[in-house]
Order: C-alpha cells, then sequence, then structure tokens
C-alpha cells in the first residue's frame, strides 16, 4: 500500500477523549499553543539546505508554495512576496519576523470585520421582534 493511499485514509474525528482507545490528534493539537507551532516550522526551514539560523527569500517561497498559503486569495503570489518585503531584513527573518510575517498573513487571509459590518451582524434588531 502507497503512502499516498494511507494518508488519504487517515481521518481524524473529534471524539471525546473518555470515548477513545487512543489518543486523537485533533485532541493533542487543540493543547498545542500556535506559537510553538511558528517556532518549530521557523527551526524546520532553517534547517533545509543550505543550513543557517535565519530563513531567507528562496527558502520562504518555498515554504509558501509547499504550504499554499492565501490559496483562496486573489493574486497570493504577490501578497506573499510583499508579506516578505514587509517584514524582512537585510532579506532575512529571524523568529520574530517570522512570527509577525504570520500575524500579517491571517489579516489578509481572514481581514478584521468592519465596524459598519459588525454593528449590522451584531447590534441590528431582530426581524422578528
Amino acid at each position: 500500500m502507497s503512502l499516498e493511499t494511507i494518508e488519504q485514509s487517515c481521518v481524524d474525528s473529534p471524539y471525546h477523549l473518555d470515548q477513545c482507545v487512543h489518543q486523537q490528534r485533533v485532541n493533542f493539537f487543540e493543547s498545542v499553543h500556535l506559537s510553538n507551532v511558528i517556532d518549530e516550522a521557523f527551526h524546520t526551514v532553517c534547517r533545509w539546505h543550505p543550513k543557517g539560523t535565519l530563513i531567507d527569500n528562496v527558502k520562504w517561497a518555498k515554504l509558501s508554495r509547499k504550504m499554499k498559503f492565501l490559496s483562496n486569495v486573489k493574486n497570493s503570489k504577490h501578497e506573499i512576496d510583499m508579506a516578505f518585503v514587509r517584514h524582512n531584513q537585510d532579506r532575512k527573518l529571524d523568529l520574530a519576523r517570522f512570527h509577525a510575517i504570520f500575524e500579517d498573513i491571517a489579516l489578509i487571509q481572514y481581514p478584521p470585520l468592519s465596524k459598519e459590518v459588525c454593528t449590522y451582524v451584531f447590534i441590528r434588531p431582530s426581524p422578528h421582534t
């Protein structure tokens, strides 16, 4: 059986812990803080060839292609490149800048609601009253 077939067959379902024989990945990863995941991603990318302590634009481009960042955003490649331009120092990212670039990408992927939309959605009177 190929690894691809095994990966396609592997599905996580969020069961209650008292109903599971084995720990589920979804239950485990809910307790892992996001900053730990970003830290580990940073150190993993730094180990890509050529090894280093910072992430350059080539490694950033490779990571963003592999992870398909902003895949549902129009002109995503430009947005990814511009995020790097806004956060790099000497064309490289350190750990703090790597965290900041993900915050930037998250805001592009999930922009905050405008005050008008929030007011309309959350404060408007119900049509049934």
